[in-house]
């Protein structure tokens, strides 16, 4: 009987632990509302350009996304102090701190991914509608009565994304020393060292979150199937009223000042280029330990996205049982993966697992598979199946099909696949430090724990080094995807 109320205790929170789960609700709810509302005004400039290379060239915002969030938190605590310092005014320099300032760094984080997700939303709109909606109306009208309505399943499932990411990450809110419910249930493992009791502990968060991607799988599954983002939605420029167009661009200001503190809050941190190179030279067997980890997660990726992709697009039950799949990780907190991938690994096999680098890399994969599986995804619909076809017609044989036919066609997807999971990993935090091997550390372990105890001008080194690589692999898969895009534009 006290067994059975033990576990009832960890699955249903009461008291402390109640107040907790609802303070992580209310902050993960106040930055998918305030990250939708600053990205929706920043697509909604982004919209308007429509062709030339900026066209192509404004995806690249989305890129940002994979900076990793606790980056964010070091170059904002730099930059808000001096900012409030030199203001006209100003005194003593503002220190963002508790509630207000993790919920402004996780905004700020989760900004790019806010824009690109409801830029596709936008996108998505049929130009019919919206060229019809203007032999009667003004542009503004036209896209609070048609545009925004027709963008709101993919701005509700935007929201729902960003509520889940904010929900189950505690690396911000512990460097601003506030506490949420997935750290408490990280402290639950560290006490015990018991998996089973973290994972009652952390139900409530998983049923909430799976509750989200349910709600949201159908909106991105259409979206992912069915990519009509990428096609003109206005024959001329809208042409918005003077206050609104305030509006709209308060939201591209706010993003272009993200992007904008995030190098110059880390150079001007780093201060030289010898604190630079002392920085990475301090770091160097986490860098070389981290790439090592994210080039075999990156090659081992590949196939696991190809089979869930071709599973998606599939009918019938199949395609439901492989979205599922695909998209139930994103409800698992990440240091829950890491303690499932403890306890299935820790015990004696004929292949040592447990222990060794391939821990992280099994981490990289649980964790970030599913977006290489959304790019690929979004690759096979956009191809022509008439090639498949006609290569099937001459019955060239499996091998030589994939080799010289569906190979060439998805390589973009493939790199970009590869790219995406490479750059995710280079960031990964909450999993990693749960099953990193005994005596080795990844480069984000050591600026984490760094962070804790006040950055230097080496710790802003090691951020900015983190920085360039990632977005270096995200704009790689970028360009992978655009190259795709421009090839089957040519193509048709």
């Amino acid at each position: 009987m006290s067994d059975d109320a033990g576990i009832l205790a960890l699955i249903i929170p009461s008291g402390r632990r109640l107040r907790l789960f609802c303070n992580s609700v209310a902050y993960a709810g106040a930055v998918a509302a305030g990250g939708m509302l600053l990205g929706t005004l920043a697509a909604l400039s982004l919209w308007r350009v429509k062709r030339g290379l900026w066209s192509q060239v404004r995806w690249l915002v989305v890129v940002f996304a994979a900076i990793p969030p606790y980056i964010h938190s070091l170059a904002w605590a730099k930059a808000v102090p001096f900012v409030s310092s030199v203001a006209p005014g100003g005194g003593q320099g503002m220190v963002l701190q508790g509630w207000p300032g993790a919920w402004w760094v996780q905004m700020m984080a989760l900004l790019p991914l806010a824009v690109g997700l409801a830029l596709v939303g936008l996108e998505s709109i049929d130009p019919r509608l919206l060229e019809a909606g203007r032999v009667q109306q003004d542009d503004l009208r036209v896209l609070t009565a048609v545009g925004l309505p027709l963008a709101v399943p993919m701005l509700m499932a935007g929201a729902g994304l960003l509520f889940i990411l904010s929900l189950l990450d505690y690396s911000v809110p512990a460097l601003f020393h506030v506490n949420v419910y997935s750290l408490d249930v990280f402290a639950e493992f560290s006490a015990s060292g018991r998996p089973e009791r973290a994972f009652l502990a952390a139900f409530p968060l998983i049923i909430l979150a799976a509750i989200v991607v349910f709600l949201s799988q159908r909106t991105f599954r259409r979206v992912a199937l069915r990519p009509s983002w990428g096609v003109s939605s206005w024959s001329a420029p809208p042409a918005w009223p003077a206050w609104f167009r305030v509006v709209e661009w308060t939201g591209g200001g706010v993003l272009g000042a993200q992007m904008a503190v995030m190098f110059i809050a880390l150079m001007a941190a780093t201060g030289s280029v010898g604190a630079l190179m002392a920085g990475v030279g301090g770091g160097s067997r986490e860098i070389l330990f981290s790439g090592l980890i994210a080039v075999f997660a990156a090659i081992f990726s590949v196939p696991l996205a190809v089979l869930a992709a071709e599973g998606a697009v599939a009918g019938g039950v199949r395609q439901w049982l492989w979205w599922f799949l695909i998209t139930l990780p994103l409800a698992v907190p990440a240091p829950l993966v890491g303690m499932g991938l403890v306890s299935m690994w820790n015990r004696a096999l004929p292949m040592e697992v447990y222990g060794t680098a391939a821990m992280p890399v099994l981490a990289a994969l649980s964790r970030f598979v599913p977006f290489g599986a959304l790019v690929m995804v979004a690759q096979l619909r956009r191809l022509d199946p008439r090639l498949l076809e006609a290569a099937r017609i001459l019955r060239p044989g499996w091998l030589v099909t994939r080799v010289r036919i569906w190979l060439p066609m998805m390589a973009p997807g493939l790199i970009a696949a590869a790219a995406v999971c490479f750059a995710l990993t280079i960031g990964e935090l909450g999993a990693t430090l749960i099953v990193a091997p005994p005596g080795r550390a990844t480069v984000t372990m050591r600026v984490y724990n760094l962070l804790h105890y006040g950055a230097d001008d080496q710790v802003a080194g090691l951020c900015l080094m983190i920085v360039i690589v990632t977005l270096a692999a995200a704009i790689a898969a970028a360009g992978a995807l655009l190259h795709c895009g421009r090839g089957l534009s040519r193509g048709r």
